[in-house]
Formats: structure tokens, C-alpha cells, sequence
């Protein structure tokens, strides 16, 4: 959770330190572009930044992983069930 604060005021504080930079009002169409793309990939960064934020929930977390556990586990005992019938199969056959 502290790394995402950091990285939003980063990404603030870059925004911030650009916005008074770069040629949004400009005349030439690519330095207009160019601006327009880097602060949508900059408010882009920003939104994740505070979804982040927002969305932090420790007990939700905990839960994910949990299942993600439950599951890698699930996967394991398909594994060996497959591999044991496969050997009884060999066996069986000679």
C-alpha cells in the first residue's frame, strides 16, 4: 500500500512539474499530439495509482490468495491422479 502512494505522487508530481512544459496549446499538430498522448498515459498511471488505493482491502486479499492456494492445490491432486492412472494403465498392460 505505501508503494502505491509513492508511485501516485510520483506520478503526480510529474504531471504537475510537465503540465506548465509541454506544448498542449501549440500550433504544430505532432507537439499537440504528443502532449495530449503523454497526459492520457499520465492520468492512465494516475487512475491505476488510485484504483489501487481505493480498492485495498486486506481481507479481500487475504481471500485471493487463498484461492489461488486452493487451486494451485487442486491442480497438484489432478496431476498425481492423472500420473497414478497412467502407471496403473502401464501396469495393467504388461
Amino acid at each position: 500500500m505505501l508503494k502505491n502512494i509513492i508511485y501516485l505522487i510520483f506520478a503526480l508530481a510529474t504531471v504537475f512539474y510537465a503540465i506548465l512544459r509541454i506544448p498542449i496549446l501549440s500550433y504544430e499538430v505532432e507537439a499537440r499530439l504528443f502532449s495530449i498522448i503523454w497526459l492520457f498515459f499520465a492520468l492512465l498511471v494516475i487512475g491505476a495509482q488510485l484504483e489501487r488505493l481505493l480498492d485495498y482491502d486486506e481481507k479481500k486479499q487475504k481471500n485471493l490468495m487463498r484461492l489461488k492456494k486452493y487451486q494451485l492445490w487442486k491442480q497438484e491432486q489432478n496431476y498425481l491422479r492423472n500420473k497414478a492412472q497412467v502407471y496403473k494403465q502401464i501396469k495393467d498392460y504388461n
